[in-house]
């Protein structure tokens, strides 16, 4: 049993594996300078191979000879938290380490979740079953996506939640969906005619019709649901929710907020909003009542009790929109505190 081991067959025949220098068919044991590296979790081909200790990260590149392949231990101390928790896109593999999500280039690697999401990740995880855990790219939209378990006993394991990374716009986001898996599948091709078994309505679409989605073959992103039956995401939006940074708009003075606008873009979006407050960085933050959108495009919020210290706004924007931009919040002084 050799846990740290990697086995390469013979050249262009996968199938030979004995050890051979003519067919350069052999192995490496990835001995780690700093104590050993755990377990070999997860590997990835391509240009140099890349291959993902529990603890430490190796190079693998292509020398032939008597060599054959080079093996440089480029992150140590730092490796895979679970063999379903990295992918590869391009020259790029993201994954999670014990201390939060990383991108590796090649040569080292990248925190994209440091004071971001990292802790909030491992305080929802399940860590009973990190097995379940997966990753899948979707490069038509730039993200990658991790799907994980945050209550075992819920849905006997099964995982619950998604988190996506963009790596356009270096933000996360988080969806809630009871699956088995997240995987990457390929569209089934559709006709005019047979998009009824889609929807009747055409603006009720998920994609246009011009997507490539609609001619089949195309890498789209799927799940299995709890009842073991494929869904290729086209149904109707779930709810988005949008929350801001929170903030004292009076510099030293307590706030009121009066009317939130919302710049939300889609003519089939429904937008809500709510106003979060609290007084003392400590305290829980508390949120009012849901409130809708005026004819105006406004929120009216007077009404509400929200003088306060600090104050962050929530918007729910539900139906398919095309681009949230931001929140713009009216409010006056309420007077030092």
């Amino acid at each position: 049993n050799h846990p740290d081991r990697v086995r390469w067959s013979a050249a262009n025949e996968e199938t030979d594996m004995d050890q051979d220098a003519d067919t350069q068919a052999d192995s490496e044991d990835l001995e780690s300078s700093d104590g050993g590296g755990g377990a070999i979790q997860r590997g990835f081909g391509g240009e140099y191979g890349v291959i993902l200790q529990e603890r430490s990260i190796w190079r693998q590149s292509y020398l032939g000879g008597d060599i054959v392949f080079q093996f440089d231990e480029v992150e140590k101390n730092r490796g895979l938290f679970a063999p379903g928790a990295a992918a590869r896109y391009g020259r790029f593999v993201y994954y999670l380490a014990e201390d939060g999500f990383y991108r590796f280039d090649g040569t080292s690697s990248t925190p994209i979740g440091r004071n971001k999401i990292d802790a909030t990740f491992f305080n929802e995880l399940d860590e009973s079953f990190k097995h379940r855990i997966t990753t899948v790219i979707s490069p038509l939209d730039s993200v990658v996506l991790w799907s994980y378990t945050t209550s075992g006993t819920a849905g006997n394991g099964d995982p619950d939640k998604i988190i996506a990374f963009n790596w356009s716009t270096n933000r996360w986001s988080r969806i809630e969906v009871d699956h088995e898996i997240l995987l990457a599948a390929l569209s089934v091709g559709r006709t005019l005619d047979g998009l009824d078994a889609v929807s009747t309505d055409l603006d009720a679409l998920a994609f246009s019709l011009d997507s490539r989605v609609w001619t089949g073959g195309a890498a789209t992103l799927a799940t299995f649901d709890r009842a073991h039956k494929l869904n290729l995401l086209t149904g109707t939006p779930l709810t988005a929710v949008f929350e801001t940074a929170e903030r004292q708009l009076s510099p030293g003075q307590f706030s009121t907020p009066t009317s939130v606008r919302s710049l939300v873009e889609g003519t089939s979006a429904t937008a809500t909003i709510q106003v979060g407050k609290r007084t003392n960085s400590g305290d829980s933050v508390t949120f009012g009542a849901v409130i809708s959108e005026n004819d105006n495009g406004e929120h009216p919020c007077r009404d509400q009790n929200l003088s306060d210290r600090y104050h962050r706004i929530r918007l729910n924007v539900s139906g398919g929109f095309d681009d949230v931009q931001a929140v713009e919040v009216e409010y006056h002084p309420a007077g030092w505190q």
